[in-house]
């Protein structure tokens, strides 16, 4: 019942930060692995991956996009990757959302944990409380025809140019 408290990028980092361990204490970290993301998913992936001395790849939004990683870097082990989206891959044998080994693979994180007296969301409590809580809310803002592309445009390079500092009183 606990999934229903893990929003997509939580999942996310729950199933890469088993894996990470499970590779490590198999010996298979090397230097030569990588994670993969996208442009919406949590940056706590990142801080995950590299705790580990694994490098996060980060491509656009869509398996398609974490398939394509796994071509592209031939000489590198793809451990596993995913978004926002409740989605994840795990090794590089299907090369698209895999909904069936990410629901093996989330039950086997739930079995183990479970046997050490925990569950799912104290896993994920583990990870807040080394790595800091991260929360991520996703907007999205249409803007149609030549006069939308227009707006969009001057709206990226104002926020290039001029970052905000604080959001909300709170510092960024």
């Amino acid at each position: 019942g606990n999934m229903k408290l893990m929003n997509g990028n939580q999942t996310m980092v729950v199933m890469t930060k088993f894996l990470l361990k499970k590779w490590k204490e198999e010996g298979k970290i090397n230097g030569k692995q990588f994670i993969g993301s996208t442009i919406v998913s949590t940056k706590l992936v990142n801080d995950v991956a590299a705790n580990y001395n694994v490098e996060t790849k980060t491509g656009l939004t869509g398996f398609k996009w974490i398939a394509k990683m796994v071509k592209d870097f031939p000489n590198l082990d793809f451990i596993g990757g995913g978004e926002e989206s409740f989605g994840y891959l795990v090794g590089d044998f299907v090369r698209d959302k895999d909904a069936v080994t990410a629901t093996l693979l989330i039950c086997e994180i739930a079995a183990q944990t479970k046997q050490h007296g925990g569950n799912l969301l104290s896993y994920l409590e583990e990870l807040f409380l080394t790595y800091g809580y991260y929360q991520e809310h996703l907007i999205s803002i249409v803007k149609k025809g030549k006069k939308g592309a227009e707006e969009i445009s001057q709206m990226m390079k104002n926020f290039r140019e001029n970052p905000y500092t604080t959001i909300a009183d709170q510092k960024v």
